[in-house]
């Protein structure tokens, strides 16, 4: 019965933790969108440290699920490498999204340069 409360109690932990990791994350990107300089880092707090959090989230919880279902005596290393499972798969979720917003946002960039090089006198000879 104790080794129930505690796991509840360090579940609950994770939870608030990454909880306030995710809400933390989505305030400081929407400052970060708010201005000039860093600009580039809003897709970190936008999408890979969300998407890594609710992948560990729903790892730890599908994979925990399964795994305690199947075998009782993975009550901690289930829900354990879910999390660690679902947090991989979250990161490369996320880092796919964050290179897509960076290549659209480079090439959105470049587009005004060529318009007004297109548009600009022909070089004196």
């Amino acid at each position: 019965m104790q080794i129930v409360l505690v796991l509840l109690i360090v579940a609950a932990a994770v939870l608030l933790t990454l909880g306030a990791v995710l809400v933390g994350s989505l305030v400081l990107g929407g400052v970060f969108l708010c201005t000039e300089r860093v600009r580039v880092l809003v897709p970190v707090f936008f999408l890979i440290v969300p998407a890594t959090i609710l992948g560990s989230l729903a790892g730890g919880v599908i994979v925990g699920y399964f795994s305690i279902r199947t075998n009782e005596n993975l009550v901690f290393l289930g829900p354990v490498g879910g999390l660690l499972a679902g947090g991989l798969a979250g990161l490369f979720l996320g880092l796919a999204g964050a290179l897509i917003w960076w290549v659209r946002i480079a090439h959105a960039t470049k587009r005004p340069n060529e318009a007004l090089q297109a548009t600009a006198a022909p070089p004196c000879i």
